[in-house]
């Protein structure tokens, strides 16, 4: 496991790891990758769709949905986002934030924050 990989039990750990300007730089791009990933691999299971499904329905490659799912590869486009976002009926918040609130949000992650529902389905 890398050093910046390392499970993280509460936010004085992580301001720790935050004091590395490389840690800080490696944490900021996995928390993009990972969550971006996450959601959209969600998203296309709700809705019951292969990768292969949701190329065709985005008009790209198979591939392209793969390496959108992939957290290691960690760079998708905003315009590929907003396109996925028009497509599942979701919203698309782009943002600089403090550390203090991107390392609230990390170690409160729930299966809330990752399975964000449609415009239809969104009750509040």
């Amino acid at each position: 496991m890398s050093t910046y990989s390392t499970p993280l039990h509460s936010k004085q750990a992580l301001y720790r790891k935050l004091q590395d300007p490389k840690y800080r730089e490696a944490f900021v791009s996995s928390r993009v990758a990972q969550t971006v990933a996450a959601q959209i691999k969600v998203m296309r299971q709700k809705g019951e769709m292969s990768q292969k499904d949701l190329a065709h329905k985005l008009e790209t490659s198979q591939n392209a949905i793969y390496r959108l799912e992939n957290p290691k590869y960690g760079r998708p486009n905003i315009s590929t986002l907003k396109k996925v976002a028009s497509f599942f009926g979701v919203g698309l918040i782009v943002r600089f934030a403090a550390f203090s609130e991107l390392a609230d949000w990390t170690l409160n992650i729930s299966q809330r924050s990752i399975d964000v529902p449609s415009f239809a389905e969104d009750l509040g």
